[in-house]
């Protein structure tokens, strides 16, 4: 079993030139489709896209077949704010990012989004649920805008949707960091200190620059012209979505299905998520209560009760849909962290909004497998997903396919790719060996099979 960084390594390099030259090729020069005219952010890319791109993956031949482990992208191709590991060099929940993505041939993108005050869907992930869609993070725009509370025309015609660089370029330009030999702790971001975190993140939020993309401005899409550009049949990059909906208005889930069906149903949709939503019995008053804000940390028990905490709105009660698309309960936001309710209560939680998956965050799986292995005899799937803020530690997509976890959210594609081929790869040799070692001897006494070991 060969270091992790040197396969990662030995694999990589040779295809990215390929790729880039590939997307070079394909917005400046190749003809016109249907499918042309690659929105990002709401306006129009003045380039085009291939009819049939070439194998645009970066990942080699042989990692390109199903994995026994499903790669869901997180926000697009990684998140991009302090501490994120993704490789991208993209704004998370941008046009680039699924471009990105949809080019590493992965099986599906979880973003994010709200509804704005004119009922249209912002591509965005912003803060806690309740406070009203804060235009931050990731956005060149004052803290004092809420997506909930203002239309996009608003936020548009105010400059406020134009997404900033990711962390990486920011904290470049400091002059400790500006020389690339300094190396920034992006594969483990645990080891920095906590005067780097700190003085990564004022990087990050006094840095006002401009994401740009093969010479475009990126700016916050709207979730129709994502799935206007990626889930139609004759687009040549296509990409299938799990949309994590935020906020506080229950009528987003229902325009989330509008698009959905309108591009396709469950082939442009696979899953709708939240953390927004209130469980069965008693509880849901409860977690309604405006207590519960202030709390910082949750105790076991009062997991049990309300899993995420305070909860402004139900966005998964009317989520149910004649479509095929699979609902994912999404657990340990914020005060929950790494707590998981008990088995049984996790699966009363998926019968009663009739969802298909559990997402968990993949901290809380090492302390909790038992849900896994419970949920599992319920019928139930799982999906370990890593945050916007730390890395995501290679050795745990080993745990994760070892104990049989359906699905992981990451921002390490393309090191998600090949851990999972490799272990593909591994388990395909082992099985071919013992098919080997079962070797039929023939014996004198008739109907007696010898196994050759």
């Amino acid at each position: 079993h060969e270091p992790r960084g040197a396969r990662a390594g030995a694999l990589l390099p040779h295809h990215k030139m390929a790729v880039l030259s590939f997307v070079s090729f394909a917005l400046l020069f190749l003809p016109y489709c249907s499918c042309h005219n690659l929105r990002v952010g709401g306006e129009r890319f003045g380039r085009q896209l291939p009819d049939e791109p070439h194998n645009p993956r970066r990942i080699p031949d042989q990692c390109s077949r199903p994995q026994s482990i499903q790669i869901t992208g997180h926000r697009g191709c990684g998140c991009s704010m302090p501490g994120c590991p993704s490789k991208a060099g993209v704004p998370e929940n941008s046009m680039a990012a699924f471009v990105e993505a949809a080019m590493l041939g992965i099986d599906e993108v979880e973003l994010d989004v709200w509804l704005t005050k004119d009922n249209k869907l912002l591509v965005f992930h912003g803060g806690e649920s309740y406070d009203g869609g804060v235009l931050s993070e990731t956005v060149v725009a004052p803290r004092t805008v809420k997506v909930e509370e203002s239309t996009y025309d608003e936020m548009d015609k105010a400059g406020h949707l134009y997404l900033r660089v990711p962390w990486v370029e920011s904290v470049r330009k400091l002059p400790q960091y500006c020389d690339k030999a300094v190396e920034l702790p992006v594969a483990d971001y645990a080891k920095a200190s906590a005067t780097e975190k700190q003085t990564f993140s004022e990087a990050y939020e006094k840095d006002t620059t401009v994401a740009t993309y093969k010479g475009e401005k990126l700016k916050v899409p709207l979730l129709e012209d994502v799935f206007h550009t990626f889930c139609r049949p004759e687009c040549p990059l296509r990409l299938a979505f799990n949309v994590e909906i935020k906020g506080s208005k229950p009528q987003a889930t229902t325009e989330v299905l509008k698009l959905a069906e309108k591009y396709g149903g469950r082939e442009c949709v696979r899953k709708i998520s939240s953390f927004s939503w209130l469980p069965p019995d008693n509880a849901q008053t409860l977690c309604n209560d405006q207590k519960w804000k202030s709390k910082t940390e949750l105790t076991q028990a009062e997991v049990e009760q309300c899993p995420n905490g305070f909860v402004p709105a139900d966005l998964l009660a009317n989520a149910k849909n004649g479509m095929g698309i699979e609902i994912g309960v999404l657990f340990n936001r914020g005060p929950a962290k790494a707590h998981l309710p008990s088995s049984d209560r996790m699966v009363a939680i998926l019968h009663h909004f009739s969802a298909n998956w559990a997402h968990v965050t993949y901290k809380a799986q090492f302390e909790s497998w038992d849900r896994t292995v419970a949920l599992h005899k319920a019928n139930k799937k799982v999906l370990a997903w890593y945050g916007g803020h730390a890395e995501d530690p290679l050795e745990t997509f080993e745990e994760q396919a070892a104990h049989g976890v359906d699905a992981v959210c990451c921002n390490q594609i393309e090191d998600a790719i090949l851990e999972f081929c490799h272990l593909n790869q591994t388990a395909s040799h082992g099985q071919q060996q013992q098919h080997e070692m079962l070797i039929p001897v023939p014996v004198s006494a008739p109907g007696v099979l010898v196994m050759g070991m």
